[in-house]
Formats: structure tokens, sequence, C-alpha cells
């Protein structure tokens, strides 16, 4: 877990976020991120996708899939 860990102080944070995140949820979010990065200088409500990603973050963090 703390391979690249910035902030060490926060590995049992970390840890905790990994055992109880579902593995392909955080592929999905990631995917998400990745295309909103790709079309961010098109016309695209930026601000409503970053707020709808932080939602669904917010779900994937908890444990929901």
């Amino acid at each position: 877990v703390d391979r690249g860990l910035i902030n060490s102080d926060q590995k049992s944070v970390m840890s905790g976020l990994l055992t109880r995140m579902d593995r392909a949820a955080c592929h999905r979010l990631l995917q998400r991120v990745l295309d909103i990065r790709a079309v961010a200088a098109g016309n695209l409500n930026l601000q409503s996708q970053i707020e709808s990603l932080l939602i669904e973050w917010a779900r994937v963090a908890r444990g929901g899939s």
C-alpha cells in the first residue's frame, strides 16, 4: 500500500479504503476520469461532470459497486 504513497501517515486510511472498495467499480471510475479528461476541452459542462464523478467516488469509497 505504501509504495508511492506521499503521506505515509495516511497508510491506515488508505488500507481501509482498499479493503472495502470494489475493484471493478474503481476501474469504471478511473475510466470515467480518463473520459472526462479527454473531452474536457470540448463542449462539456466540466463542473457537472466533476460533481458526478465525486458522487460516484463517494459511493465507491463507501464500498458500493
